[in-house]
């Protein structure tokens, strides 16, 4: 192996899943408040709510994930991909009181949550190999 040129292809794999990760968040994070004020249902509107902030913070842990991809630093970047995840996860939580289907957020949720464990598989594989 030759080292960095190894590497490029994960990064830019990376690079790419945070990318589609983040801008998925951001759009979603835009819509939850038009979500919230389009339903009635007191419980939807609850759990729809609470999502604001976790959506937040998983979007500046990618964020700093995709600022640190370059740092070789495997450990802290599958951290902070670990913390978007259990996020994403955290606000569908919120739906489990509500009615079966309700929720505008539980797709994107599990996608965005899929998204970071391929980004936590792709750290771990770059840690493995040069960390």
């Amino acid at each position: 192996m030759c080292g960095i040129c190894d590497q490029v292809p994960l990064h830019s794999l990376a690079e790419a899943t945070i990318d589609v990760a983040s801008s998925s968040a951001t759009e979603t994070s835009q819509q939850i408040i038009k979500w919230q004020n389009q339903t009635n249902n007191p419980e939807l509107k609850n759990a729809i709510s609470q999502c604001p902030t976790p959506y937040n913070e998983a979007i500046a842990d990618l964020k700093e994930a995709k600022e640190k991809i370059t740092s070789g630093d495997y450990v802290a970047l599958q951290r902070a991909a670990v913390d978007a995840s259990i996020k994403f996860h955290a606000c569908e939580e919120k739906f489990e009181d509500t009615p079966p289907d309700t929720s505008p957020l539980c797709g994107t949720s599990s996608e965005l949550a899929a998204i970071s464990s391929i980004l936590i598989a792709i750290f771990e594989i770059l840690a493995k190999l040069y960390g």
